[in-house]
């Protein structure tokens, strides 16, 4: 198996949660909706000729984060209470969507955190056209883990794959047992700034935050993902469907 790179601690910028917008931007992105999505680098739509085309999907990040929640809640539209942690390497969520008249079969796949799947999670990334790079707002420390290792295995396996920073758990920044909680140990939730800013930092395309459990911003925070695999870079990425196999091209694991 090949040796993830990570950043070292002389290269990752101490107090990461410290970082802010600029202040000029402070004020429009203080209070934006969950499912608003700040574009870094936004895709440029442009005609694709096939109306029906295939793309994976890889959400990937510390664990803990939400990450198989939000997955099965965009899946399945609704919210799993009860449901337990359940990598989704070998039994992808495949999902029907529209964008901007495409119609997008989307293979949704996470990135296990699990140790037990250590040696199988390269193959979570294998032929991915997007990575959805996921961390908890109720956790801050989960932000600077998303940063310090999980970009680094994500860019390892998927070099020229966009990349969205998204935070998840919108709904526990205004949680009052959480605030407390979080306020014994002198922490907060992860604000919306330190987010973005964090986005910027790892190069993401794009910053989004939503709430499986709520609902809000779901749809919206995919929506984004599924553009940037439909467009990102120049020419348009897509797989139609048909032939040997419909996902090849855009991610690889050596």
């Amino acid at each position: 198996m090949a040796k993830i790179p990570c950043h070292p601690p002389s290269e990752f910028p101490p107090g990461l949660l410290r970082l802010s917008a600029p202040a000029e931007n402070m004020a429009e992105e203080t209070n934006l909706p969950a499912g608003h999505t700040i574009w870094l680098t936004a895709p440029t739509p442009r005609p694709i000729p096939d109306k029906i085309v295939r793309h994976k999907l890889v959400v990937a990040g510390p664990p803990k984060s939400g990450k198989t929640k939000s997955l099965m809640a965009f899946a399945h539209g609704t919210w799993f209470d009860d449901h337990p942690y359940r990598a989704a390497v070998f039994e992808p969520y495949i999902t029907d969507t529209e964008v901007d008249g495409t119609h997008v079969e989307l293979v949704l796949t996470e990135a296990p955190a699990n140790e037990d799947y250590l040696r199988l999670r390269p193959l979570s990334y294998q032929d991915a056209s997007v990575v959805v790079l996921a961390f908890a707002i109720d956790r801050p420390e989960s932000l600077e883990d998303a940063c310090a290792f999980w970009v680094s295995e994500a860019t390892h396996y998927c070099p020229d794959v966009p990349t969205v920073l998204v935070g998840l758990k919108e709904d526990l920044r205004r949680d009052p047992l959480t605030i407390r909680e979080l306020a014994k140990r002198d922490q907060n939730p992860v604000s919306y700034q330190q987010g973005l800013a964090a986005a910027r930092y790892v190069g993401a395309a794009a910053y989004v935050e939503f709430s499986a459990k709520t609902g809000e911003g779901v749809q919206t925070a995919f929506e984004a993902a599924e553009k940037l695999a439909l467009y990102w870079p120049g020419e348009p990425r897509k797989q139609a469907l048909g032939g040997k196999n419909p996902l090849k091209g855009a991610c690889s694991v050596m």
